[in-house]
C-alpha cells in the first residue's frame, strides 16, 4: 500500500434492477486526484465476498468547461482504453467495468442527488509511479533495481502497438500523455504505461483536445496538430528523466490561461558534460516533431542510449543502464526487426489516415540490439505529409496528474470545437505541408509486425487537430 494513501469507507455502482448493484465497489483508500478524476483502490462485493484490489477512477467536474464537453472527453478516453484491451496490447492498465451511478457514499446512505457521474474500473497495480521510484533510491542498485533498456523498451513497444495496429481495420491511437509520473513500476521492477483519460484515436473528428504537461511534452501542442511524434516526446521525457532525474522542459505556465506557454529545455549538468550522449537524449525531444526518430526506430535509439549512458560514472545513475544485464522481456517481446525501408504515403483526407507498406523484416535478439548501437545516432529521415487547415486554438490549464508526484496537465482545445470552452485568448494557426519520408527501420520489440501493416503511425500527418 503506498504510503501516502488515505483510508476511506464509501461505496458505488450502477444503476441496475438489483438494489445491491448501487453498492457493488467499496472504496478503501484515496489514492490521488487528477485532472478528471479522483482514483482510489476498492474492491468488488458480490453476496458480501470481496474481489481482489482494482483502481477505480470517479469523475470529477471541471466548473470553468460545459459538461457535456468533459463527459464527451471522458468517454473518449474510455473507449480507447477498452479497445486497447480488447487488442490485447501490453504493457498497460486493464479496464474491467464501466458505468454511470450516484457519486461515492457511506453504505446505507440514501442520496438526494439525481445526478450520475461516470466511473472506470482498472487492474490495481502495486508499486509506485517511475518519480516515485526514483526518489526512493531504489533504481541503480539492489535486487529490485531498475534497468533503463528494460523501462524504455516497454513503453516503446507499447507505442509501437498504439501507432501500428496489428489489425487492419483497427485505429491508430495516440497516448497524448506519456510522462514518468503516468509510468507505474511493480515491485518485480515491469513497468505500465498508464492514464488513458487522454487517449485519442488518430483522427480528426475525436481529438478535440490534447494534453499538455508543460514539462514533458511537446510543444506542437499549442499549434493545435499532434501525430505520433507527440507520443514519442512523451518517451523521449520519460528517458531524460531516467537519465537525469530531471524533467525535460521547464514549465513556463502563468496564472491564467492565457499566459501558458511552450517551456524551453532544461540544460543539464551531466548532459553539459557529455555532449554527445546529450545530443542522442535530445534527439527524441526536438522542438519540430519531423527531427525526432519515429516510433519503430526506438529501438535502435534505445540501444545507442544503454550504449552511451553504460560508461557513465556508477555514482551519477539512476538505473541501470546494463544492456547485456538486463532480464529478457516476456515473449512475444525480446526481438528487434531491422533493416527494412518502408514508404509512408500521403494523407488521403484529413478523416481517413492512409496506412503504409513494409516488406517482412530479419529479426536479431534484443541481447545484440546493442551491435547496432553503432548505426542508431545517424538523424531519421524527415517525415510527415501535407495537412488541411487548422483551427484557430486556446490553451487552458487543468490537472491531469492521475498519481501524486507529477506536474500538472494543460488541455489545448480547439476553439469552437466539440469540447471547447469559450474565454481563453485565441491562436492563429497555420498549416504546414511537408514531404513524406522514408525509414530504415521497419519494426520494433515483439513479434514479426510491420510498421506499414496497419496505423498512420510516424511518418504520417494526424487527421486530428
Amino acid at each position: 500500500m503506498r504510503p501516502e494513501a488515505s483510508g476511506v469507507d464509501l461505496v458505488c455502482g450502477p444503476d441496475s434492477p438489483l438494489p445491491e448493484a448501487r453498492e457493488r465497489y467499496r472504496l478503501l483508500y484515496h489514492l490521488g486526484s487528477g485532472g478528471q478524476a479522483e482514483v482510489y483502490r476498492g474492491v468488488r462485493l458480490s453476496a458480501g465476498v470481496s474481489s481482489s484490489p482494482v483502481t477505480v477512477k470517479v469523475f470529477r467536474a471541471d466548473p470553468r468547461r460545459q459538461m457535456l464537453d468533459q463527459l464527451r472527453s471522458w468517454d473518449k478516453g474510455d473507449a480507447v482504453l477498452m479497445d486497447l484491451n480488447s487488442r490485447g496490447v501490453a504493457g498497460i492498465c486493464l479496464r474491467v467495468d464501466g458505468f454511470y451511478g450516484l457519486p461515492p457514499s457511506v453504505a446505507g446512505t440514501v442520496q438526494l442527488s439525481q445526478d450520475r457521474v461516470p466511473y472506470q474500473v482498472l487492474d490495481y497495480l502495486p508499486g509506485g509511479t517511475l518519480i516515485e521510484r526514483l526518489a526512493g533510491g531504489m533504481g541503480a542498485s539492489g535486487p529490485a533495481r531498475l534497468f533503463g533498456a528494460s523501462v524504455l523498451a516497454t513503453i516503446a513497444e507499447t507505442l509501437y502497438a498504439l501507432h501500428y495496429p496489428a489489425d487492419a481495420g483497427d485505429s491508430p491511437v495516440l497516448h497524448m500523455d506519456v510522462k514518468p509520473s503516468n509510468v507505474i513500476v511493480l515491485p518485480i521492477g515491469e513497468v505500465r504505461l498508464i492514464d488513458f483519460t487522454s487517449a485519442r484515436y488518430d483522427h480528426a473528428a475525436h481529438i478535440t483536445t490534447i494534453a499538455h504537461t508543460p514539462e514533458s511534452a511537446g510543444p506542437e501542442a499549442y499549434t493545435g496538430h499532434v501525430n505520433s511524434a507527440y507520443d514519442v516526446h512523451g518517451f523521449g521525457s520519460v528517458a531524460y528523466f531516467l537519465l537525469t532525474g530531471w524533467l525535460p522542459r521547464s514549465d513556463r505556465s502563468g496564472t491564467s490561461p492565457g499566459s501558458v506557454s511552450p517551456g524551453g529545455l532544461r540544460r543539464h549538468p551531466l548532459l553539459d558534460e557529455h555532449p554527445v550522449l546529450a545530443a542522442h537524449l535530445l534527439a527524441p525531444l526536438a522542438d519540430r516533431p519531423e527531427d525526432r526518430p519515429r516510433t519503430d526506430e526506438l529501438p535502435s535509439w534505445i540501444a545507442e542510449l544503454c550504449a552511451l549512458a553504460s560508461r557513465l560514472p556508477e555514482h551519477v545513475r539512476f538505473v541501470d543502464w546494463d544492456l547485456s544485464a538486463a532480464p529478457r522481456l516476456p515473449e512475444p517481446s525480446g526481438r528487434l526487426l531491422v533493416a527494412s525501408e518502408h514508404t509512408t504515403a500521403d494523407i488521403a483526407s484529413p478523416a481517413a489516415p492512409t496506412r503504409a507498406l513494409a516488406a517482412p523484416a530479419p529479426t536479431v535478439s534484443w541481447a545484440d540490439a546493442s551491435a547496432l548501437a553503432g548505426t542508431a545516432s545517424q538523424s531519421p529521415a524527415a517525415f510527415g505529409s501535407g495537412r488541411a487547415a487548422l483551427p484557430r486554438t486556446a490553451v487552458q490549464p487543468v490537472n491531469s496528474t492521475e498519481r501524486p508526484g507529477g506536474p500538472p496537465s494543460t488541455t489545448v482545445q480547439p476553439v469552437n470545437s466539440a469540447e471547447s470552452p469559450g474565454g481563453p485568448p485565441k491562436t492563429t494557426v497555420q498549416p504546414a505541408d511537408q514531404v513524406p519520408g522514408r525509414s530504415r527501420w521497419a519494426g520494433l520489440l515483439g513479434g514479426a509486425r510491420k510498421p506499414g501493416a496497419a496505423g498512420t503511425g510516424p511518418g504520417s500527418a494526424s487527421a486530428g487537430t
